[in-house]
């Protein structure tokens, strides 16, 4: 990848007019481009990031109004307090999908009761609890707003009971079995707490973590046999096409590598992703999208309990707000005012975050400065 401090040429409505790693990102009209076909005219005329901004300081620089937008992720008392203050929280979807695995090939998951029982064990909203404002429960693979999305009325609520039985009627009581998570948040608290519910259905669980990278390489290893574990599915495109060929498609398994955690090779499944992939309509191919959903649900391969949901804060300023599910707020599209007294409180704001002590981490938030001229300028922290 390319870690060199030159802006790339610039194609869109906004090129890099000034980059410094460990401060800001500055992004000003492209004079060389007009707005024609789906390439439209940003609405700010300058975008300042701030790099490095504490999650807490840039809620409070919203809240005064001296930033328009932050990346971070707020704790629920972080976004009372901005929105107290006159800040607006614009809560959307993202799409990803959070979810168990159960290797189909891996006693006692070989069996479809004890995969089911999993899924009537487990209590979706007590997991998006561990997510503190950032989730909301789901019981299906492909998220909200994603072509092919349509609700599936499972798993209403846990039913304990019932999946004990299903356990003894597989003959699985008192088997031991491993449990996969990473040592990423929050991964070890819902990692726990399935462990946990294993427990009480009547298996014997352990637990293993290591590292994100080193978690993925080692469940995506045929051999290690990994039987149960936690895992999240992130799109980069908006279409679940890419979801469900990766994580079911069992024409792509070979020895290493896999996102297919589960091993699924459904021949069903497999037949309804090709017919997808062939197909040049976009209601036909969310329709065997919704068949693919269906299926992976009800044979159990996967145990889903979480869509990750962001809490933007914008300033009071900030029209024409967009999110997109995979892009997060459209910064381009957001209508700011061109006020030259705002100029002058973004800097001194910018003043006191160089001034600060450095957090002990760089998150990512943004700052929205005023421009002269046009609409005005989004400052943002990052």
């Amino acid at each position: 990848s390319d870690r060199s401090l030159q802006a790339p040429a610039a194609t869109g409505p906004y090129r890099i007019a000034e980059y410094d790693p460990n401060d800001q990102i500055v992004l000003e009209r492209n004079p060389g481009v007009r707005p024609r076909g789906r390439i439209a005219a940003g609405r700010p005329d300058r975008i300042v990031v701030a790099l490095g901004v504490d999650p807490a300081r840039s809620a409070a620089l919203i809240a005064r109004g001296d930033a328009d937008y932050t990346q971070s992720r707020l704790s629920e008392s972080l976004l009372d307090r901005a929105a107290g203050a006159g800040a607006r929280v614009r809560r959307w979807t993202e799409g990803s999908t959070y979810y168990f695995f159960m290797n189909v090939n891996e006693k006692p998951f070989t069996s479809a009761k004890v995969r089911r029982a999993v899924n009537l064990a487990i209590s979706r909203p007590a997991l998006v609890r561990f997510f503190e404002g950032n989730a909301i429960a789901t019981r299906q693979m492909i998220p909200p707003a994603t072509a092919g999305f349509r609700r599936l009325r499972v798993y209403p609520r846990p039913k304990v009971a019932q999946a004990r039985r299903l356990v003894s009627q597989a003959g699985a009581r008192g088997a031991s079995v491993t449990v996969w998570g990473h040592t990423t948040d929050p991964s070890p608290a819902a990692t726990r707490y399935l462990a946990q519910r294993l427990q009480t259905i009547g298996l014997r669980p352990r637990i293993v973590f290591a590292d994100k990278a080193g978690m993925l390489e080692r469940i995506g290893n045929r051999r290690t046999g990994a039987q149960i574990g936690y895992a999240r599915w992130q799109q980069d495109y908006p279409d679940a096409g890419v979801l469900l060929d990766r994580l079911f498609n069992g024409r792509n398994l070979r020895a290493t590598d896999n996102l297919n955690y589960s091993y699924v090779n459904d021949a069903r499944v497999n037949s309804l992703i090709a017919r997808a992939r062939r197909t040049g309509s976009a209601s036909r191919r969310a329709a065997l999208y919704r068949q693919i959903d269906r299926r992976v649900v009800n044979r159990s391969y996967v145990a889903p309990f979480a869509n990750s949901r962001r809490n933007d804060v914008v300033s009071a300023r900030v029209g024409g707000y967009v999110a997109h599910q995979v892009y997060g707020f459209l910064w381009s599209r957001a209508r700011v005012p061109a006020d030259r007294s705002a100029i002058a409180a973004f800097e001194a704001a910018r003043d006191r975050v160089d001034a600060a002590p450095a957090p002990p981490s760089p998150v990512t938030s943004e700052l929205a400065a005023p421009a002269l001229r046009g609409e005005g300028a989004l400052a943002a922290q990052s």
